[in-house]
């Protein structure tokens, strides 16, 4: 038996598991975002209330996140609050937060929209940007 006859055959066959399994590692990141979520809508709430958001969060990452809130309603309202650190836990499986938000107090009466908009960067990685959200509320009345 020629030895070159069983090398090139076994080389070949792991190139194709190695080329596979990359394959699947890579779909798998793509299928699956580090990061997704949405909360549950309150309803009519106040400006300027602190209202409870109840947040479904899937966090696959532990590399480093910040984000912030990004708020968009009637008349042409756009808030976005200062970035801070992400402090989902990280988890496979999503993850309930009840979060107290306050709504902002200059939000007019009428559709108010809220996001979280973010980045996470792995060492060795370019910054990966993510959304969680919409959350969807109308604006009844200021809460004073």
């Amino acid at each position: 038996m020629n030895l070159d006859t069983v090398i090139a055959p076994v080389v070949a066959i792991a190139s194709l598991v190695y080329a596979g399994l990359s394959t699947v590692k890579a779909t798998t990141a793509y299928l699956a975002p580090a990061m997704s979520g949405y909360a549950q809508a309150p309803g009519a709430v106040r400006s300027g209330d602190i209202v409870p958001l109840t947040w479904t969060v899937t966090r696959r990452t532990d590399c480093p996140s910040v984000a912030a809130r990004h708020w968009t309603g009637a008349n042409g309202f756009v808030l976005t609050e200062p970035a801070g650190p992400a402090t989902w836990p990280v988890a496979r499986a999503p993850t309930v937060t009840v979060m107290p938000t306050q709504v902002p107090a200059l939000a007019p009466a009428g559709h108010l929209s809220l996001s979280v908009e973010g980045e996470y960067a792995c060492p060795g990685q370019p910054p990966v940007q993510y959304r969680l959200g919409p959350v969807e509320m109308m604006v009844v009345g200021d809460g004073k």
